[in-house]
């Protein structure tokens, strides 16, 4: 399962943490995280997620660092990965609300608009389900996963 979020998010990405923390006890449960399957949430900032930030976000979902990784790398890499890796989008806004490039200037105070999936992929790395946050209904995934790691 792959998610996407950002550390300082004020809404939806610890709703979708909290989601991922759920399908990481049934992984758990099922004897299986970290050996059949492995949960990553990909920061979509990487200009403040530092390893270290990311680290300490993961602590508060009780994530175990086995089988939940939470990853950020160069920005521009990074963004490319996501955007064109897995065709998601990501902008950045400042306080006015206003788009900006984050590679030509970075406001102090800004936000992150990404999209706001949970991918199920499978062991070749093709993405077999989106889940679109919160019009999904966990019973759903977590069936989905149950059935992805029993083949």
């Amino acid at each position: 399962m792959a998610s996407f979020i950002y550390t300082q998010c004020p809404a939806e990405c610890p709703l979708i943490s909290a989601q991922m923390a759920k399908v990481q006890d049934e992984l758990e449960r099922l004897d299986v995280l970290g050996s059949e399957a492995v949960l990553l949430s990909f920061s979509t900032d990487p200009f403040r997620d530092t390893p270290e930030v990311l680290r300490e976000y993961a602590e508060r979902f009780a994530a175990d660092p086995e089988g939940w990784r939470f990853l950020t790398g160069p920005p521009r890499a990074w963004i490319d990965t996501i955007q064109q890796g897995f065709a998601l989008g990501v902008g950045y806004v400042d306080a006015d609300g206003q788009l900006f490039d984050p590679f030509t200037s970075r406001p102090e105070r800004y936000d992150v608009m990404h999209a706001l999936n949970i991918l199920l992929i499978d062991r070749d790395g093709v993405v077999r389900k989106h889940y679109v946050f919160p019009d999904f209904r966990l019973d759903t995934l977590l069936r989905d996963v149950r059935r992805a790691v029993q083949r």
